[in-house]
């Protein structure tokens, strides 16, 4: 921790002083800590204050700087550690510690707020009530006002606040265009909003002194404009007909049932996802699984208790089961697990407290699981952690109980387990194999649960980037989507990049295409503020999400952000968009390509099939279901009729079928389904299912579009080699420009087959966006390639590494992968500022290394060629590594 003296990263941020020996002590003094904790980050993260964690334990004497002690208890130690500090921010009433810290500090004045040689000793805890936000200015103004701020921290402050500054500037001219043009149920939401964000941002002008009163009144004026542009954007936001609005909630001690649906009732959301159980216990009466102990303790039973809540205050109670986990399984039922060796295993026979999915044990453990859920009334149940571990590693699972069912289940005779499955292509069978048992248990849910009744929702809460961790968790969402065995799906889409946010729902929405319903799961505790959580709603329905799924109920800020959400979103009730005859939607012909719309000439006339079942509707009180096929370019706002029928209840049981012709607008459209369900009781439920994405295009452009996804042709005569590059890489833009820059014939090699690289000499294979591209069968047509003499050049990840199989283990290994700064390529040697992956050779010989480690490696297979190269790929246009590509790969080509 010597960095920790340096004085310009001392004086360049503030530390959060986490009591670890206190946490230690008990499990109820690490919570709390923890807490404090948390909150005191999140309010300096509201306020961009720059921040870092540190362990008590870790501070050297006679620190100097800006300190917060959230949850602290007086010692001598910390005291003489901090007695050079410039300013102390004190916690002193968390954990009844404010008398012992007075006495500590020799300070005998009883007032809520005392100010001493540079501390603020803070004795009583904020009032009940008072927003976050307000609580965040107090800490700001307990840090800055009356301090001298030295030179680096005003430095990180000016860069903090100016690119926040920017950022507002950029959301209120973007947000001003926006509601301006797109259309509104009611105009006076458009003119409250519109007026909130007509005033200017105050001058960008920082202070020029040290004065840290000066710096904390420019802040609360950045903080006061902030709230009022985020303020009009969450007004802006129209409730929708139709949307799923859930919160996910777990719990560790009884719960008052009354009040938290009083709060989601309150807040017209609609779902309540309540955790019921994990691998090894539960919170319910189970018939085969051990009660939480502080269940047990009580003799409770808490699922019973939350759907006799919900079922009174007219909310969705769903039922959310952690498949396969095992981590707070009592010990007892861990020991026999691991005993009869249903534990996952990695390659090295360590076992990890998560079930072996590939066990048929376990595959019966969680289907009794899941469906014992209904003998509660619930609306839904719902999947979670329904795929392989993630902790410590990816690498499972490994036992022999997997040897022998992979075995079984393909007739492929294993003679070096587990080698065989970790390197080469029987890697990608091995694993698919894994996907299959995740899929295959689904699937036997899905349809047990229908049969048991119908109603009841089956969803899953699964990984964002699915086209990546498909390969490490084994866990492939969109199958379950394409198959129709999930009623709808909830992508966990954690995160505080609102621009990875916005990346990630426009893949899974374009994707999901309108099969089934999408509500995306937000991460309101990695939020600074309740207005990130409104904004990443507006990007998710902007994106045509069909709702969003808020972790957690539990969130210390939940009022607050409950209450921007009733600004606009969720201003008025409505009913979950999964409770809908069960609609599929099927156009003829179009251009179905990866991240984008149905695509078709402006003007066709496309046939269309509707299939309508009762889906999640009672079936044997529908009368009646009256349907409207629309397109809709605004949601919500009709732009053309495409058909109205009325079909019987007794059609409707049978499967009744629609058919018509679309005529395909310009631009992007969406197919929906609006209506309303009649029943036999005269009782009425309406409905919104929104369908497939459309775009009409001009017949030129279409016919370009065509043309570019059939097979590359070289004209005759051109200079060899001819140079592929696998477009679903990153950066294969670049690679190609920089390859015809340098003189050389590329192509990009559109569709990962044969077909389509056999133009090329050299295959420059890069790192997938989508590892499903790799399959089994294309893993061996691409080894067959280079057996009958291609030339092949892998790149980073695809050495294999990661989520990439390594196809060709003969030449070299991946070993690790470190940061390197300068290469050595046989007689030349250059500046290389990036990460590369170490390479071990095996058969092949090594052309490059850097800092010590092997990142170059040539190896002979078959008649071909193979060179593995572990320098990281950039994955941005503006990455400054993309200037040494053009000598590395002039190198690479010609090895």
């Amino acid at each position: 921790m010597t960095a920790l003296l340096a004085p310009s990263f001392l004086w360049a941020q503030i530390f959060v002083v986490r009591d670890d020996r206190w946490a230690a002590t008990e499990p109820a003094a690490r919570a709390l800590v923890n807490r404090q904790g948390e909150n005191a980050e999140r309010w300096l993260r509201r306020m961009r204050l720059p921040y870092r964690r540190l362990n008590a334990s870790e501070l050297r004497n006679g620190a100097d700087g800006f300190f917060v002690l959230p949850a602290n208890r007086p010692t001598p130690d910390l005291l003489a550690k901090l007695r050079n500090a410039q300013r102390v921010v004190l916690f002193a009433f968390v954990g009844e510690q404010t008398e012992g810290w007075l006495q500590a500090l020799g300070i005998a004045e009883r007032s809520p707020l005392i100010r001493r040689n540079g501390w603020v000793i803070v004795t009583q805890p904020f009032p009940d009530g008072l927003p976050d936000g307000e609580k965040a200015k107090g800490l700001a103004s307990w840090l800055l006002d009356g301090a001298n701020l030295p030179l680096p921290l005003r430095h990180a402050l000016w860069e903090r606040w100016r690119e926040w500054y920017r950022s507002l500037q950029a959301k209120r001219t973007a947000w001003i265009s926006d509601i301006t043009c797109r259309p509104f149920r009611r105009e006076e939401r458009r003119r409250q909003a519109l007026s909130l964000l007509q005033p200017p941002l105050p001058p960008l002008s920082p202070p020029s002194s040290a004065n840290g009163r000066a710096w904390l009144q420019w802040l609360l004026q950045l903080a006061q404009a902030h709230e009022r542009i985020h303020r009009a954007m969450a007004i802006s936001l129209e409730p929708r007909d139709g949307e799923i609005r859930g919160i996910w909630l777990h719990t560790y001690a009884p719960t008052n049932w009354d009040a938290v649906m009083g709060t989601v009732k309150s807040a017209n959301l609609n779902c309540l996802f309540f955790r019921a159980g994990r691998g090894g216990n539960v919170v319910y009466r189970s018939q085969f699984l051990p009660r939480d102990a502080w269940v047990e303790q009580g003799d409770l039973d808490e699922l019973q208790n939350a759907v006799e809540a919900a079922q009174r205050y007219g909310i969705e109670l769903h039922a959310w089961r952690v498949n396969h986990h095992f981590g707070t399984a009592p010990d007892w039922l861990k020991e026999q697990m691991a005993k009869e060796d249903r534990l996952a295993n990695d390659p090295q026979g360590r076992q990890a407290l998560w079930l072996n999915p590939g066990d048929p044990r376990n595959q019966e453990h969680e289907f009794r699981a899941m469906l014992e859920l209904l003998s509660y009334p619930v609306a839904g149940v719902q999947f979670d952690y329904i795929r392989y571990p993630e902790v410590p590693h990816y690498d499972f699972d490994y036992s022999e109980v997997s040897r022998r069912e992979f075995e079984k289940a393909t007739s492929i005779q294993l003679t070096d387990f587990p080698r065989q499955v970790l390197f080469g292509p029987l890697k990608i069978r091995y694993d698919d194999w894994q996907r299959d048992n995740i899929t295959n248990l689904v699937r036997r849910v899905y349809y047990a649960v229908k049969d048991k009744n119908p109603q009841v929702a089956v969803s899953a809460a699964v990984w964002q980037r699915h086209r990546y961790y498909y390969a490490l968790i084994k866990q492939d969402w969109m199958r379950w989507v394409r198959e129709g065995i999930l009623d709808f799906v909830c992508p966990m889409d954690y995160t505080a990049d609102n621009d990875a946010f916005r990346e990630r729902v426009a893949e899974q929405v374009l994707e999901v295409n309108g099969q089934i319903p999408i509500a995306v799961g937000i991460g309101a505790y990695l939020h600074a503020d309740e207005w990130q959580l409104v904004e990443q709603v507006k990007i998710a329905r902007d994106l045509g999400a069909d709702g969003f799924v808020i972790f957690a109920y539990n969130i210390a800020p939940l009022p607050d952000f409950l209450e921007a959400l009733r600004l606009g979103a969720t201003a008025e009730p409505t009913f979950p968009t999964h409770r809908t005859p069960h609609i599929l939607f099927a156009l003829r012909n179009g251009l179905r390509l990866k991240d984008a719309p149905i695509l078709y000439r402006t003007g066709d006339k496309v046939p269309f099939t509707l299939s309508v079942s009762p889906g999640l509707l009672p079936p044997k009180r529908l009368k009646e279901v009256r349907l409207f096929l629309q397109l809709e370019r605004n949601d919500g706002f009709l732009e053309q009729v495409v058909a109205e029928v009325s079909l019987s209840g007794d059609a409707v049981r049978e499967g009744a079928v629609v058919r018509g012709e679309l005529a395909i607008p310009e631009g992007t459209a969406r197919l929906v389904a609006k209506g309303v369900a009649v029943f036999t009781d005269g009782t009425t439920q309406p409905f919104v299912r929104r369908g497939p994405f459309v775009k009409g295009i001009p017949s030129s452009e279409l016919h370009s579009l065509v043309r570019s996804l059939l097979p590359y042709r070289p004209p005759k005569g051109v200079q060899r080699p001819v140079v592929g590059v696998v477009a679903e890489g990153w950066g294969s833009e670049n690679f190609v420009k920089i390859l015809r820059k340098m003189g050389r014939h590329a192509f990009a090699v559109r569709v990962l087959e044969p077909t389509y690289w056999q133009a090329a000499d050299v295959l420059l294979f890069l790192p997938l966006r989508d590892v499903r591209e790799l399959t089994f069968s294309r893993a061996i047509a691409l080894r067959e390639w280079v057996e009958k003499g291609g030339r092949l050049v892998l790149l980073s990840e695809a050495c294999g590494y990661r989520a990439h199989a390594d196809l060709f283990p003969e030449v070299a290994l991946v070993t690790g992968e470190r940061e390197i700064k300068t290469i050595h390529l046989d007689k030349t040697t250059f500046t290389f500022l990036g990460r590369a992956l170490s390479l071990q050779p095996q058969s092949g010989t090594i052309w490059g290394w850097a800092n010590g480690a092997f990142v170059i490696v040539k190896g002979k297979v078959g008649k071909g060629v193979v060179i593995k190269c572990g320098l990281r790929v950039p994955v941005r246009d503006e990455d400054p590594t993309w200037a040494g590509w053009q000598q590395l790969l002039r190198y690479l080509l010609n090895l």
